[in-house]
């Protein structure tokens, strides 16, 4: 299980996004919104990337920025991945498996299944948009967390990429039990993916959808 309580973000004393309290069992989620709703600003405080009040609990591990078991437990990709412009795919992976105890295979089948190994011995700063946010989503869905952040996982890269990583989210949810947030200005139904629940972010609100 996840769980939200008493989260609020604000930026020059301005409220950007205050969720009371949300709980959620295993499934996928949709987060939908506008740009610049607040869907990253909330990735990114689950991930415990920015400070925030309130705080999330995972499997009934509580989260903050001391808490190694919580952020084990969770991946995260972003909209708009940055990475070290010298260093390789291969080496992004390599780092990723080792810091959170993944056998390399998976990542390297998962860039296998994106058709990215004929590059990933080239620095990430000759990327494409499309490759960087590759690279960003196979470094998320490798190995067996609780859950996986998804923000704007489906934009900027091709629909090949598109219909393989849909499989993926299935399949891990289904096998794994894993827990997906997918954000997208878009509703879930564009992208024919079956959810738990969609939720829109307005007036600085999470919303359940009807």
């Amino acid at each position: 299980m996840f769980s939200i309580q008493s989260y609020k973000k604000s930026y020059n004393g301005r409220t950007i996004l205050s969720i009371p309290n949300l709980n959620l069992t295993t499934g996928i989620y949709w987060i939908k919104g506008v740009n610049g709703s607040g869907k990253s600003t909330l990735f990114q405080s689950i991930a415990q990337y920015i400070p925030h009040q309130g705080y999330f609990t995972l499997d009934a591990i509580r989260g903050d920025l001391s808490s190694r078991i919580f952020l084990k437990k969770l991946s995260y990709s972003e909209a708009e991945p940055q990475f070290p412009p010298f260093l390789t795919q291969k080496e992004l992976l390599l780092f990723t498996a080792q810091c959170r105890g993944i056998d390399f295979k998976l990542m390297q089948e998962l860039a296998e299944l994106f058709s990215t190994t004929d590059y990933w011995n080239n620095p990430v700063h000759t990327y494409s948009s499309g490759m960087l946010k590759k690279t960003g989503l196979i470094m998320a869905l490798a190995g067996r967390q609780s859950l996986v952040i998804l923000d704007e996982p489906f934009t900027t890269i091709d629909d090949t990429s598109r219909d393989l990583l849909k499989k993926h989210i299935r399949t891990s949810q289904q096998k794994d039990g894993t827990m997906f947030l997918i954000s997208s200005h878009e509703d879930a139904q564009a992208y024919a993916l079956p959810y738990t629940a969609s939720y829109e972010i307005k007036n600085q609100q999470l919303i359940l959808c009807k």
